[in-house]
């Protein structure tokens, strides 16, 4: 998101206890409250993704970041090589997981964990192509911690002697944004 700012800004000199406004290119008002938070003075069409910078006449730049703080600098902060390109929506994503084996305690312990797989590869059709080396453990991990095993919907029957079991597990696009988040977390220092 690029950004104009009012010409009546020369210097923003802000006085404490007061709240000032930047307009935006899209018209909207940032609303800059003297706590260093700041917000948005009617809700914006599109979720804020990323940090936005504001060059002011006197050089310092403003750092309105996604958090809804701000803060001055001088200089543009390096901006994180892990961030993950965000689609407007994510998918739902539903798999099903299968095991067979004579032993129904075997065949049960190792559905879910063909579930989770199954998961895992579809979250990666997500990310980018070219992604840090521990990535999959890192999402694999943010799958297992935000969908449990017991949310997975279990069947099982028995036919000539083995025990064939299916977990179907059910990600709606809510609690993928969860697990990519997760998964960025997890690589913002690596």
């Amino acid at each position: 998101m690029t950004v104009v700012i009012v010409a009546a800004m020369s210097a923003f000199a802000q006085r404490p206890g007061s709240v000032t406004s930047i307009t935006l290119d899209d018209g909207n008002e940032a609303i800059l409250n003297a706590d260093s938070t700041w917000s948005f003075k009617r809700e914006p069409l599109e979720d804020i993704r990323d940090d936005i910078f504001i060059t002011l006449r006197d050089n310092r730049i403003l750092w309105l970041k996604a958090d809804f703080t701000y803060t001055f600098t001088r200089t543009m902060p390096k901006q994180s090589t892990t961030k993950i390109p965000r689609p407007k929506q994510y998918p739902n994503i539903v798999v099903l997981g299968r095991s067979s084996s004579p032993d129904l305690g075997v065949a049960a312990g190792t559905v879910v964990n063909d579930a989770y797989t199954k998961a895992t590869a579809e979250l990666r059709k997500i990310l980018p192509t070219k992604i840090h080396k521990d990535a999959m453990k890192y999402l694999q991990a943010c799958l297992r911690d935000e969908v449990k095993e017991h949310e997975a919907e279990q069947s099982h029957n028995q036919v000539k002697g083995a025990w064939n079991m299916e977990a179907k597990l059910t990600i709606p696009h809510h609690r993928v944004k969860k697990i990519i988040d997760c998964l960025e977390l997890q690589l913002e220092d690596k």
